[in-house]
């Protein structure tokens, strides 16, 4: 039989056997009677039985040799769903592995070496494991180090978040949505947030599971949310422009939240209006062009101006005699 069931006193029914398929397709594992049927269940479908044996089937060797031996283009599929999932489990499964090798790694006495002052400027970090990876892996120093603190902080603190990402219930976002979220904690509110959000956690998506981590941390430390917010407001900054292809490029903006709903406010305020007005941009154009009339304003005419943001109330009227200025038409936002 290829389920894992248990019968109401908790016995284990049966272990998964994962199913053998012909060059056709067809399933040749005989499963026998359904025993869910003898506890007063209904009985299942032989698909059904086979999906159920490969998501009970944990990651590991056994997983991965069935997995190899495949033939995709004969499946079902729904048993090409549960294939796409057992793969998601062995990537997680060898992502826990490779953090694994990255915490044993920054451990060494070797990666925290003494700085001499006369070998020149120390490295920005203690642990020098980050460097070794970025060179040897063509990572990035930031990319490298961030992989550092998330290994060590699941090899410590977060030790279930970590056993949770070697069994597949987990992929490699989902863990980094808990170390990133939970590194600030103290020891105890941490462990009641990984208790609260990771039997779920395999069910919601990364967003999903950022919100209930982000509820869960509020109620675990409610005294600790206002210096969180204190040391978050520290990190607001506006990126570089990072080179996009065909002449485009992106910044990334951090600021806090009311400021970047009212600024979200004016853009989208504005760059309807401008819609409404007959502007043949796309609203995403509109807010865009917007954003840089506001900040840079000497734009090409033909680029826009997409439109012009005045105070109002407007500011007080120099009391000097200046020549007249027709302003073009605007929106005004209080």
């Amino acid at each position: 039989m290829a389920d894992l069931q248990e019968h109401p006193g908790g016995d284990v029914v049966a272990g998964p056997v994962l199913p053998v398929y012909a060059a056709d397709g067809t399933c040749l594992t005989d499963y026998g009677p359904d025993p869910v049927v003898a506890f007063g269940g209904s009985p299942r479908t032989g698909e059904q039985r086979q999906v159920e044996a490969i998501a009970a089937c944990p990651p590991g060797p056994v997983l991965d040799a069935w997995l190899r031996g495949l033939d995709l283009t004969v499946l079902a599929p729904a048993i090409l769903v549960e294939v796409v999932a057992a793969r998601a489990r062995m990537e997680a499964h060898q992502h826990a592995a490779m953090l694994d090798a990255v915490a044993e790694l920054a451990n060494r006495p070797e990666m925290s070496p003494q700085w001499s002052p006369l070998a020149g400027a120390p490295p920005t970090q203690g642990c020098v494991a980050g460097d070794e990876l970025a060179m040897r892996l063509g990572w990035s120093l930031m990319t490298a180090n961030k992989a550092v603190h998330r290994a060590l902080t699941l090899d410590g603190m977060l030790a279930a978040t970590r056993q949770a990402l070697e069994v597949g219930h987990i992929d490699a976002g989902k863990a980094e949505v808990l170390a990133s979220g939970l590194i600030d904690l103290p020891y105890e509110a941490a462990h009641a947030v990984e208790d609260a959000v990771l039997p779920d956690a395999a069910q919601c998506s990364r967003r999903q599971l950022e919100q209930r981590v982000a509820r869960e941390v509020r109620i675990a430390d409610p005294q600790g949310e206002a210096g969180r917010n204190t040391r978050a407001r520290y990190t607001r900054r506006v990126t570089r422009p990072r080179r996009r292809p065909h002449g485009m490029a992106a910044m990334w903006v951090v600021l806090a939240a009311e400021d970047a709903t009212r600024v979200d406010g004016v853009l989208h305020h504005t760059a309807r209006t401008a819609k409404a007005l007959g502007d043949p941009r796309t609203l995403d154009q509109l807010r865009a062009d917007g954003l840089r009339d506001l900040v840079v304003g000497d734009v090409p005419e033909s680029d826009g101006p997409a439109f012009e943001v005045h105070l109002d109330p407007p500011p007080p009227v120099p009391t000097q005699r200046r020549a007249s200025r027709r302003w073009p038409e605007t929106t005004t936002r209080g």
